[in-house]
């Protein structure tokens, strides 16, 4: 049996060893965030101008203050309350079958997210078709496997070598309540979660309303409960961007057509 003394002083080397590895994740931690192009929307009164200018030069940002801390936390729960209702509703053999793990992802090796790609894989002669807005509900962290970013890498015609730039990732570490805007042509890669616990986000993707939604949404949640929401929520949906069915529909008198004008 080790001497009282010995393994007090194994414990001591352990505590001490824990220690130095958590200070370095928290200078990691911080040396990512100097590096982030970062803004404040509650203190800087451009941030909107300046987030445009980066989304241009560096094709991301990171944008702090956006969500209050009771919406994060109402945000979560109803996250978890949601994953539990799709994995009813759709079921884990469909789910499993297309690659999903419904609304809260978990971190599965080989899901295309951990791999660098393009979440809009057309580049358009540097036309902005579409943009990714993240919601970091948890913090992102470089130990829970925040979003990695290769900054420069959109808007090109000719792939990147991925693999050589692959050491210049930027982690897009920043408190709960951000928001990551990132023009969609961007390199990007769902990082390492080491943590022991879920990095929960939720991923938004805005596109010109005459790109279609991979799911009709108005025609699922049906025109009287879309007709209950906010005006701004009804075009976000896509209700000022219904497709005709018949004739009968595309020869509507202009005001009440299901495709309005003026929207691009």
């Amino acid at each position: 049996m080790a001497h009282p003394a010995r393994r007090i002083a194994t414990r001591g080397r352990f505590a001490d060893r824990c220690r130095t590895a958590a200070e370095s994740a928290c200078r990691l931690h911080t040396l990512v965030r100097e590096m982030l192009p970062t803004l404040d929307c509650r203190n800087d009164p451009q941030w909107l101008i300046k987030a445009c200018n980066l989304m241009r030069t560096l094709g991301m940002v990171a944008v702090e203050g956006v969500l209050d801390e009771e919406f994060v936390r109402e945000a979560r729960a109803a996250m978890y309350r949601a994953q539990a209702a799709v994995l009813q509703e759709v079921g884990k053999e469909r789910l499993d079958r297309s690659d999903e793990l419904g609304v809260i992802r978990l971190p599965l090796k080989g899901v295309f997210q951990t791999r660098f790609h393009m979440d809009f894989p057309r580049v358009l002669n540097g036309y902005l078709m579409s943009i990714n807005l993240m919601f970091a509900i948890d913090e992102y962290r470089v130990d829970n496997g925040a979003t990695q970013f290769l900054l420069g890498s959109h808007q090109q015609r000719t792939p990147p070598d991925v693999e050589a730039l692959r050491s210049t990732a930027i982690q897009g570490v920043c408190p709960a309540g951000s928001m990551i805007l990132f023009d969609s042509t961007l390199y990007h890669a769902a990082g390492t979660n080491v943590s022991s616990s879920d990095r929960v986000a939720v991923n938004h993707g805005f596109v010109p309303p005459w790109v279609k939604q991979h799911i009709d949404i108005v025609r699922m949640l049906g025109d009287d409960f879309v007709q209950s929401l906010p005006r701004r929520t009804q075009s976000l949906l896509g209700w000022d961007a219904r497709v005709p069915a018949n004739l009968d529909e595309y020869y509507k008198p202009p005001a009440e057509r299901l495709y309005k004008g003026g929207q691009g």
